[in-house]
């Protein structure tokens, strides 16, 4: 597989007439160009890719970008396929159509984007065949083919738990989902008590993340109540090699965890109690395109006056085209309602440190395992 690099002085898809030299003969005003975004997810029931056209302008560029026209492409002037291929052989096309329904986040560009989606499921591959996927884009007013390549897509972690968890023994989280999880704000003799957030990597997995999302309830003294979450990174891990089984360690301190939260939660005067109700564990699985172009365009470029920008996508386009699949596993909080002996839980122990008064949490007024009302500190 081919690996692109460019090396521009302006971000992709926004470049200022004002430019140096190299951004100019990069990418000429006579010489169409797209920028394309795309992670095939076969965990998702839909799945998106984003193309916006790169363009010159005269005058200021986040103004320029804010003009629909000036960045994407208008209803019916692109089309957008995934062709799915076997030892060369083409086997099926994902056809994606047009929508507005996802805007993306508020930001330097125009929120009201015209993206492409299908609702045709990418299976994740079975029997050790591995197929490979190449993204095409089409100007249909010029006739141009934008396309990338081939990659092959994150295998699906949960068709193979115990090759995903590889020798890590029955506390791993793929092995045996069930098994009770401590959080503990305590420290021993080695330092502050550490929850193992242990794994190996499903194969063609490049890149990896975790966090860990903290649902809760809030009850207010008007008896009205409101769905809450606390979302907790353990960052990025990237892999030696994409062939999968490479062992990833996202081990924590408790301690962090309960600190942050406390962070998070302001005071609210309004609030009677709340109610923790679960953790889900979040793991993502990242492409090796989507790592190269995480790791290359994210470097300062401090080294020279230009940052090189990498692509998999060929005949002057710029972007990835990758994939990233996830898996959750969700950890129901010990309460009045769970026996000690229900697996699937997190430690009864949690709860007693959010509501003990000897540490700053109790603020927070979070109901303890007792199902007793939380008066606060």
């Amino acid at each position: 597989m081919k690996k692109w690099l460019f090396f521009l002085s302006a971000p992709i898809v926004l470049l200022n007439i004002n430019s140096c030299k190299n951004d100019l003969d990069a990418m000429a005003p006579y010489k169409e160009s797209i920028a394309v975004y795309g992670l095939l997810d076969p965990t998702d029931s839909v799945n998106y890719i984003r193309v916006n056209r790169v363009f010159l302008g005269a005058g200021d560029a986040n103004q320029i970008a804010q003009v629909q026209d000036s960045v994407y492409f208008k209803p019916g002037e692109a089309t957008v396929v995934i062709e799915k291929y076997w030892n060369g052989v083409l086997k099926q096309k994902y056809n994606f159509s047009e929508t507005f329904e996802k805007p993306i986040d508020q930001g330097v560009f125009n929120v009201n984007q015209l993206i492409y989606k299908s609702t045709q499921k990418f299976k994740s591959d079975s029997s050790n065949k591995f197929f490979e996927y190449i993204l095409k884009v089409t100007n249909n007013k010029t006739g141009t083919i934008f396309d990338s390549e081939s990659i092959t897509i994150v295998k699906d972690i949960t068709s193979t738990p115990t090759q995903a968890c590889g020798t890590l023994g029955s506390t791993c989280f793929f092995n045996d989902p069930n098994s009770v999880v401590n959080i503990s704000p305590f420290q021993n003799t080695f330092g502050p008590i550490e929850t193992r957030v242990k794994f190996a990597t499903p194969r063609y997995c490049a890149t990896t993340s975790v966090k860990l999302r903290f649902h809760y309830t809030e009850v207010n003294l008007n008896a009205s109540t409101a769905k809450k979450y606390f979302d907790f990174s353990l960052g990025e891990i990237d892999a030696d090699v994409p062939t999968g089984g490479e062992n990833m360690d996202y081990t924590f301190a408790g301690v962090t965890f309960f600190n942050s939260l406390n962070n998070a939660i302001l005071d609210n005067s309004n609030v009677l109690e709340r109610v923790a109700d679960s953790i889900t564990f979040h793991f993502f699985f990242g492409g090796e395109e989507l790592q190269l172009y995480k790791d290359i365009n994210n470097t300062s470029g401090s080294f020279g006056q230009e940052k090189p920008i990498y692509t998999n996508m060929k005949n002057g386009a710029v972007g990835v085209f990758s994939s990233r699949t996830k898996y959750l596993v969700n950890k129901k909080m010990f309460d009045c309602s769970i026996s000690a002996t229900q697996t699937n839980i997190i430690n009864k122990a949690f709860l007693d440190f959010l509501r003990d008064s000897n540490y700053p949490y109790c603020r927070m007024r979070f109901r303890g395992p007792n199902c007793a009302t939380n008066s606060g500190c």
